[in-house]
């Protein structure tokens, strides 16, 4: 996952320079889709848009992907993200995507969770 990431920042950077009317955060979940696919990788594209959507509507400054693999699981986790003097102030988790089955899990005993799709706190 690393490298997909890597790979789409290239690729969204590619493409920004050549056309710099492009929002880069856009095209960059765009490129994340296109490489995730082309390298069969299940990144939902729904929880993807939903994630700037709440960005926007909840006044986050960005949100942030960390991907977890182990013992044949595999799971990218995602926060919104506030920042304060170049450092993160706030962090709202959004729960996970389950790669293996293709689904955005909302669900921990221990935190909150913000569900990025029925904008609702579980």
């Amino acid at each position: 996952m690393k490298n997909l990431m890597k790979a789409a920042h290239k690729m969204a950077k590619e493409i920004k320079a050549e056309y710099p009317e492009v929002n880069y955060k856009f095209q960059l979940g765009l490129c994340i889709s296109y490489l995730s696919k082309e390298n069969n990788e299940a990144v939902t594209d729904v929880v993807y848009a939903a994630a700037e959507k709440a960005v926007n509507e909840l006044g986050a400054d960005d949100f942030k992907w960390n991907t977890w693999e182990k013992n044949g699981l595999k799971r990218i986790y995602i926060s919104l993200v506030w920042y304060k003097k170049g450092r993160i102030s706030k962090e709202t988790k959004c729960g996970y995507i389950d790669v293996i089955a293709d689904e955005y899990v909302t669900v921990d005993k221990y935190t909150k969770i913000y569900n990025v799709i029925s904008k609702e706190v579980a």
